[in-house]
């Protein structure tokens, strides 16, 4: 092993927070072309197979360009597959969600996916939660309440769109993190805008509304995805889940300016108190699992 081999093995938490910052941007500056194309008239099922087959282009050819023929290939087709149907029905959701309220409450509401996750773990991941971590679930969900504003009496069906899209989220989370123990992550990006072109491409043969109309938005959103997905890929690679994972909090910040600047559009108060509960939330849940990992480390 040479010694630039030795470095990209290297805990480098500044250059691993680097590639997280800008992805969680690029997250944001995605979701803000949705909102833009939305309001041009696409539809989310469009935007995704758009923002698939561009990156299907873009992941194919760097795999060529890196001589790694290998990552076209999977050792789990159906796991793959379950990955692009979920994954795909979360973007779209999330695109959805995006296009009927601002930019930052859909992102305030999808900062509970871990929380989610959490609890959906002993279901899909079979592991074991202590009661510390349902009280921390528990405020978290709280926190997702408060943002729907049930001052109200009713829940807004937008609402519903971006909590089912949070959900849809953590359950993408989950076969992320099965598909991590055996597939590249460049296979398992090759596979989601593959199988995500074809599972879009039906539907948006009838419902296209052209690709002329906002040809430089659907540009700019396939590029903020893939960017995204490597970039956010490049800072795991190189830092701690629970060091990198905090700074997804930022996104809320991203969100606001953005749709300040765009929208002219500043969110209630519920939704930050709402968007502080579910941080707190994360970062309880997260210094619990550090908590246990160490424990654990000294007992080996």
């Amino acid at each position: 092993m040479n010694k630039a081999q030795k470095m990209s093995d290297q805990n480098r938490p500044y250059l691993a927070a680097g590639f997280m910052l800008t992805a969680a941007f690029m997250i944001v500056l995605q979701n803000t072309f949705a909102k833009l194309m939305g309001e041009a008239g696409l539809n989310p099922i469009e935007m995704a197979f758009y923002r698939n087959a561009g990156g299907l282009i873009l992941i194919a050819l760097l795999i060529t360009c890196i001589k790694k023929k290998a990552y076209f290939k999977t050792e789990r087709p159906l796991a793959q597959l379950n990955r692009a149907v979920i994954g795909n029905i979360c973007l779209s959701l999330i695109f959805w969600a995006n296009t009927l309220l601002p930019l930052a409450t859909v992102t305030a509401i999808l900062l509970s996916a871990p929380i989610i996750a959490t609890a959906l773990s002993p279901l899909f991941l079979k592991e074991r939660i202590s009661w510390v971590r349902w009280g921390c679930i528990t405020l978290g969900f709280l926190g997702a309440i408060i943002i729907t504003n049930p001052e109200s009496g009713t829940l807004d069906w937008r609402y519903a769109v971006a909590i089912t899209a949070s959900f849809a989220s953590a359950l993408t989370l989950i076969t992320l993190r099965q598909l991590g123990k055996t597939e590249n992550a460049l296979t398992t990006n090759f596979y989601f805008f593959g199988l995500g072109s074809l599972i879009t491409a039906p539907i948006f043969l009838f419902v296209s509304s052209g690709f002329s109309q906002v040809p430089l938005l659907v540009i700019a959103i396939i590029i903020a995805g893939v960017l995204n997905q490597t970039l956010k890929t490049k800072a795991f690679r190189h830092g701690d889940v629970s060091f990198l994972s905090p700074l997804n909090y930022l996104n809320i910040v991203w969100a606001t300016v953005l749709g300040w600047a765009i929208w002219d559009k500043i969110p209630d108060i519920h939704v930050y108190i709402g968007c502080g509960v579910i941080i707190i939330s994360n970062v309880l849940i997260t210094l619990r699992e550090h908590q246990l990992k160490k424990r654990k480390n000294a007992a080996d």
